[in-house]
Formats: structure tokens, sequence, C-alpha cells
């Protein structure tokens, strides 16, 4: 039951995608209604526990309320450059109301190993368009919002019940007196889960970056990480970034 209910759900994804990419097509054949804008970014890191990381972040709003975001990361293994490690993410973030800061979101994530792959759908809260909170996080140049993945499913038959919070932020640091050269940013990945056998239990990722733009959308990234899944949970980034939007 649970491999026929991941199928229909990831048909769901598939068919979402297509959706996203007709509204692209569309708007790019009718200037007048193009409305699409979004972001590509690239990142080389050196880890401090001996690791090599390259991550592709895209962003493509193909309409004012449909959204899709991917993160796609490859890493080697401990003292190699060799890019072995595969970490995906797709999100599908959808506001049926315009008025309502609310999204229902779809993410789907992949990873390198048998039967690790996992599905979530919940609701997406954006403060930054929330009256009487808007205000004060423009003045601060904060962007925040935060992700109730309310269910999930895993290809861990030993996983039941996955429900995920995930935390985003970006901070602009004195954009005039620095010229908007400096941000920090970051996310924290809050995972609940109920085994087979009735055990809790909460995990947490996160990673928070210092970037210093250098030329264009060249930055230099220094970044903190925490992962309680990794057998040494932190470490520093250190790296490059490239920021392309459109």
């Amino acid at each position: 039951m649970k491999a026929l209910i991941k199928k229909i759900l990831s048909s769901i994804l598939s068919l979402l995608l297509l959706i996203t990419g007709a509204l692209n097509t569309y708007s790019q054949s009718n200037p007048s209604k193009q409305s699409a804008s979004g972001f590509m970014d690239f990142n080389g890191y050196h880890d401090t526990r001996g690791t090599t990381d390259f991550t592709l972040n895209l962003l493509a709003n193909p309409c004012k309320q449909l959204q899709y975001f991917s993160l796609t990361n490859f890493g080697s293994q401990t003292n190699s450059t060799d890019l072995t490690g595969y970490y995906s993410e797709q999100h599908l973030r959808w506001n049926p109301i315009k008025k309502i800061p609310l999204d229902i979101t779809q993410l789907w994530t992949t990873i390198s190993g048998p039967r690790n792959d996992q599905l979530y759908y919940g609701i997406r809260w954006r403060p930054n368009q929330t009256r009487g909170i808007d205000s004060v996080l423009a003045k601060i140049n904060l962007l925040f919002f935060v992700n109730f993945h309310l269910i999930g499913f895993s290809e861990n038959s030993t996983t039941m019940y996955l429900p995920q919070i995930e935390y985003v932020y970006r901070l602009v640091v004195l954009p005039k007196l620095l010229s908007n050269r400096v941000y920090i940013s970051g996310f924290a990945d809050q995972t609940f889960a109920v085994s087979a056998t009735n055990k809790r239990s909460a995990t947490w990722v996160t990673e928070h970056q210092l970037g210093i733009r250098a030329i264009d959308g060249l930055h230099v990234v220094a970044e903190y990480r925490i992962n309680e899944y990794a057998k040494n949970q932190t470490g520093w980034g250190l790296g490059l970034e490239y920021f392309l939007d459109f």
C-alpha cells in the first residue's frame, strides 16, 4: 500500500512540474504576460571534516502563485576529492489564495543508497507577507519562512511516520553601508520519526552561511554545519559561491 501511495504522489509531482513548464513556456511566448523570475546558485566547498561538496540551488517563479525550488548536492568521502555521495530536494509550493501567506507544499528527497528516499506534504508560512510582521522584517532586511511538512512517507520500512519542520532565513547585513555585499543565511531541518516499534526521535540538520560578494555574483563563503545523521556531526565549509538571478 505504501508503494502505491508513493507512486500516486510522485505522479502528482510530475504533473505539477509539467504545469510549471507549460506556464513558463506561455509566459515566454507572451511577453505582456511574463512574470517569471528566479535564481541559480552554484557553490563549491571544502569542509573541515575533510570532505568536498558541490551544490546547485535553483528557484523559479513561473507565476505569482506557483514556485519551484531544487537543491542538488554532490559530496566526497573523507580525505577524497572524488564526488561519490548524492542528495537532492525537489520542492513545489502553491499558494491557492493570494491574500493568505500560506502555501501548499511538496518535498521529494532522493539520496544515494537503497531505500532511503522520502516524500513530504505540508504547509509553508511566509511571515514577510504577513500583515503586522512584514514591516518589521523589511526594516531589518530579513527574509524568513517556515515549512511544516505534516505528512511524510519513507522507503525505509522501519519508519512509519516522518513529519519535518524546516526553518529558512536570509539577512542582508547593513545593505546601504556595505552596498549589499554581505549576507547571513541558513536553514534548520528538524525531522521527527516514529519507528515500527513506536520509538520516537528528533534529528537536526542545520547550516548557517556568511557570504561576502567579491565581484559581480561571486562570493567568498564560510558555512557552519551540524548534521546529526553524520558520524562527525559539526564542521565548517569554506569556499566560493556564484549567484545568478533572472
